[in-house]
């Protein structure tokens, strides 16, 4: 897979935003348990895609980030709020929160249902492994309109996830 090379200012924005969620989950982490429930308390994020909660973890980053903006409600990515039919609006800044990516695989030799010997990808570890992720309210979107077209709205999903 291609990855566009990054600018030296894209680099920077990148490793601030990087520092800056680094530095956030450990003052989170720092929290005593009762902290992380007062915390906590009168906020349910939903999830745009499942409309479920968020994890406790990624609710507290997400409320911690949402100190000073309008309380956050149904979130959701970049290419979520497309499927929904909505943009995020340029300028926006998303919350960052942790998002799971699986285990990582590896090709092992096994004996197929047929006796034969055949080579198949298998979990290395039962470890989930995480990335950061961006998630935005549905106060940062807007109705898509048809001037818009689904190119454009793709084109731009990268730069939009701040």
């Amino acid at each position: 897979m291609n990855m566009k090379q990054l600018t030296l200012e894209q680099l920077a924005a990148r490793d601030e935003r990087r520092s800056k969620f680094q530095a956030l989950v450990k003052q989170l982490a720092e929290l005593t348990d009762d902290e992380r429930a007062a915390r906590l308390r009168g906020f349910g994020f939903i999830k745009l895609s499942t409309q479920a909660s968020y994890s406790p973890a990624n609710s507290l980053l997400i409320a911690f980030q949402s100190a000073n903006v309008a309380r956050p409600t149904i979130l959701g990515g970049f290419a979520e709020w497309l499927k929904k039919g909505r943009a995020v609006r340029k300028g926006e800044h998303g919350f960052m929160i942790w998002v799971p990516i699986g285990a990582k695989k590896q090709e092992v030799q096994a004996v197929d249902a047929k006796g034969e010997l055949t080579t198949m990808l298998q979990d290395a570890s039962s470890d989930v492994r995480f990335i950061i992720g961006t998630v935005f309210d549905i106060s940062q979107t807007e109705e898509k309109t048809d001037e818009r077209s689904s190119t454009d709205d793709c084109s731009s999903e990268k730069g939009a996830e701040r």
